[in-house]
């Protein structure tokens, strides 16, 4: 019965981990610089290692994306023009971004880009945007973003369930060497401090949010590595004790 309860406790511990990966999908939609499709690789490989529940962590992704793609759609509709006025959101998407995600749904149509959902690194919220702006309506919205929402869901968590074992090993050296990262990011963090600050260098809003997302993908990645160590110490902890328990009882039978 103890050892039962302990065996569960050690699959379940890492339970908030579905709060965390919903947290994170639903950020990326509202422009958080960390790509959905990290987190949906992560939750794979965490799925695959048998850290978290396979079934459960769909769920949790497929409301997730919902939330993340329904926000900035509602938000275009009724407040698309005002929201594009504020000086932050001009800055994070320039005219010239506005007229590649139209040009996007010229050369595509609606059908094909919420089939393409799986792929759009980085526009996804801004084409959600995008949606509303132009009124497109929501019976056709819902119909295109439910399919693309789950096709996007199944190939990043299904390529992180069948390249689980490499992930792992890589995010767990990236955990070992963790230092390593620590400084690579404090670095990095000071120069483009020094450059903006000190010598006045302005850098594109582009280029920040790709170094925004680097940076949150490499803390992402570590703390996987977190998780799939922590786990994997656990369970040959666990293993370890109760076989030296069977043998210590098997010597006391004997005796």
């Amino acid at each position: 019965m103890n050892e039962n309860f302990v065996l569960n406790f050690l699959l379940l511990f890492s339970s908030y981990i579905y709060i965390g990966v919903f947290f994170l999908i639903v950020l990326s939609g509202f422009g958080f610089p960390l790509p959905e499709e990290i987190t949906l690789l992560a939750a794979g490989v965490l799925t695959k290692q048998a850290i978290i529940k396979f079934v459960p962590m769909l769920i949790f992704c497929a409301v997730a994306v919902f939330i993340s793609d329904m926000v900035p759609y509602l938000a275009g509709i009724f407040y698309g023009k005002r929201i594009l006025s504020f000086g932050l959101v001009r800055k994070f998407v320039p005219q010239q971004r506005m007229r590649k995600i139209s040009k996007y749904f010229g050369m595509y149509g609606y059908r094909k880009v919420f089939v393409l959902r799986p792929v759009m690194f980085g526009i996804r919220p801004f084409i959600m945007l995008f949606c509303g702006m132009t009124g497109m309506k929501f019976k056709n919205f819902f119909m295109f973003q439910i399919v693309g929402e789950f096709a996007g869901i199944l190939i990043w968590v299904g390529l992180g369930r069948l390249f689980a074992a490499n992930l792992a090993s890589a995010t767990l050296i990236l955990y070992k060497s963790r230092d390593i990262v620590g400084v690579f990011i404090a670095v990095v963090g000071i120069v483009y401090l020094f450059n903006r600050f000190v010598l006045k260098k302005k850098s594109s809003a582009s280029f920040d949010l790709k170094l925004s997302s680097v940076v949150f993908s490499l803390i992402l990645l570590v703390l996987l590595g977190y998780e799939v160590f922590v786990f994997r110490h656990k369970i040959k902890s666990f293993l370890k004790r109760s076989v030296n328990r069977f043998v210590t009882d098997i010597k006391r039978e004997d005796e």
